[in-house]
């Protein structure tokens, strides 16, 4: 068992050690059932870490490509220069990271390129890189099913007041004319 593989195994078992602990702690039957069942949630989580880790390195190997594609060069020359410094494997770093985390292919598209310009760039190409992948790390898709009604919708007429107009898209607009967004309109940063 390699030094990663055995690393994780202590995870699994301190997690399902603390599950049974916890249990415990609202009963002595709760306890006792979370016990017999500790070898079980240890095989399952076992098994759930595994299918993570092999959708996080698919997710991160496409990005690796995506971003040689966007370059034109190979993977290894793509790899060789981003750790040829430290500000290129940060965005390296930061790029694959988020691109192992989310389930968006679009996203993973996205960071992709920005990868690729980055490593390509100065260093200022590559601070904007690590602001956009930033970015991009923070949107989800009720943020794009968001922007697509702001950008396809107009908002109500503005109201001119005290000689300024005042209009546009704001909370109270976008919900009463998209009442699908219900409560989740705030969390997603449109003032109000």
């Amino acid at each position: 068992m390699g030094e990663e593989e055995g690393g994780r195994e202590l995870v699994i078992r301190t997690v399902a050690a603390v599950l049974a602990a916890g249990a415990s702690l609202l009963g002595p039957d709760a306890g006792a059932a979370a016990t017999a069942f500790t070898p079980i949630m240890q095989v399952a989580l076992t098994r759930v870490t595994a299918v993570m880790g092999q959708r996080r390195f698919r997710h991160a190997a496409g990005t690796v490509v995506d971003a040689a594609e966007a370059s034109g060069c190979s993977v290894e020359e793509l790899l060789g220069q981003a750790v040829s410094d430290d500000r290129r494997q940060e965005l390296l770093s930061r790029a694959l990271g988020d691109a192992e985390d989310t389930a968006l292919r679009d996203k993973r598209r996205a960071l992709g390129r920005a990868l690729a310009a980055g490593i390509e760039g100065d260093d200022a190409r590559v601070d904007d890189e690590l602001l956009f992948t930033r970015a991009v790390a923070d949107v989800d898709v009720p943020h794009i099913k968001l922007l697509k009604v702001l950008s396809a919708d107009q908002p109500f007429p503005g109201q001119l007041s005290g000689g300024v107009l005042h209009g546009g898209w704001s909370l109270s607009t976008v919900a009463a004319r998209h009442p699908e967004f219900g409560a989740a309109l705030p969390a997603l940063g449109l003032d109000t």
